[in-house]
């Protein structure tokens, strides 16, 4: 049975995780630990895309202190130097110099199941780790509606092979199968969740930040992230990624079957992604191409940079007259672009706006 503790509401950090390592974790001392935070791209800390450096630092002082080798590291969703992108995010000061480039070391993975004819790079430190601990912060996903522990592993996979591997599944319940099969390689024997701030929104990096002040910790990170969608408000079974590791025997998702320490706040009128209605209606394939919803640029805030161009594996992102526009016969609505904007210059609209764009566009081109 899993074993979740939830720190109480702004109670003192390094006490919590103190706690929850006592509690949850083998005994560190002599081991080489793994500590993978999410670093999704040069994000500010305050932004809440990535992980807090506060609680990167606290776990790694409280590893260092038992006498741990730690090794903190992750691959970022965008290109670009590893450190350089660790330093903007407050991530490189906050390891204490144990900050390693985990991407320059990999090795070939066999995937099984549906997926058994793909062979992907994942980081060494992956397998060769004595012990992981997962650093995932809690926020919603355009694409997966949610993000936390699960797909905080899909970090694990450097270079442009994250931006490959969503052409192969490009709807929200193929890509859900896919990240369950990439996180079972080697799920992590500890998470310890940040929710000092909860994103809402169209998360993962432009969403609306809303205080929470707690610390997640347990011994089984889909279990984690089942309590993480209560907070939210949504069942954890209406989260296809939840469902579909519960239906691989990946974690308990059911809180009454869980070992639970602490108190499950739920957050009130909680805004999940703009384009939840197209999630919902993309399961129906009668409804999958009307419903796709594609992000368009916002010209005022671009920066034209090109980020999400390069991380665009459709090749759907093209400039026309020096700006940037969306192709949407090549786009997958895979929200990759939305995902690295570090300008949060690409928006995603709500079906009705995207329906209505597309009609006018249709009588725009008749005439």
């Amino acid at each position: 049975m899993s074993k979740i503790i939830l720190t109480a509401p702004n109670s003192p950090l390094r006490e919590g995780i103190e706690h929850i390592l006592d509690s949850l974790a083998p005994p560190p001392a002599g081991k080489t630990i793994w500590v993978k935070p999410n670093m999704l791209g040069p994000f500010a800390a305050e932004r809440g895309v990535t992980t807090s450096p506060e609680v990167l630092e606290a776990v790694v002082d409280a590893l260092l202190d038992r006498h741990a080798d730690v090794i903190v590291g992750d691959n970022p969703g965008v290109p670009g130097n590893q450190e350089n992108i660790a330093k903007a995010t407050g991530l490189l000061d906050a390891s204490k110099g144990c900050w390693r480039n985990i991407g320059a070391d990999t090795c070939e993975v066999h995937l099984t199941g549906r997926w058994s004819d793909i062979s992907i790079n994942i980081s060494s430190i992956w397998l060769q780790a004595d012990l992981i601990i997962n650093l995932p912060c809690l926020k919603t996903h355009a694409l997966t509606l949610m993000t936390g522990a699960v797909k905080n592993m899909f970090g694990g996979v450097p270079g442009r092979t994250k931006s490959w591997l969503h052409t192969l599944a490009p709807s929200a319940d193929t890509f859900a199968s896919l990240l369950a099969e990439i996180y079972s390689i080697r799920p992590p024997e500890l998470v310890i969740m940040d929710a000092l701030r909860v994103m809402e929104g169209n998360g993962p990096s432009a969403g609306r930040l809303r205080p929470l002040g707690i610390i997640i910790g347990g011994d089984n990170n889909v279990s984690v992230d089942a309590v993480g969608c209560i907070i939210m408000g949504r069942r954890p079974e209406r989260i296809p990624l939840l469902r579909e590791a519960a239906r691989r025997g990946l974690g308990e998702i059911d809180p009454d079957r869980m070992l639970i320490e602490g108190e499950i706040p739920v957050m009130d009128r909680f805004k999940m992604p703009s384009n939840t209605l197209a999630f919902v209606a993309n399961r129906f394939n009668p409804l999958a191409g009307v419903c796709a919803v594609v992000p368009q640029i916002v010209e005022d805030k671009c920066i034209r940079c090109g980020l999400c161009a390069r991380t665009c594996r459709s090749t759907a992102i093209i400039k026309s007259n020096k700006a940037l526009q969306i192709d949407r016969r090549r786009c997958i609505s895979c929200y990759c672009c939305a995902e690295v904007c570090p300008q949060q210059a690409v928006r995603i609209p709500r079906i009705r706006e995207d329906l209505v764009r597309r009609l006018f566009g249709m009588f725009r081109r008749r005439s």
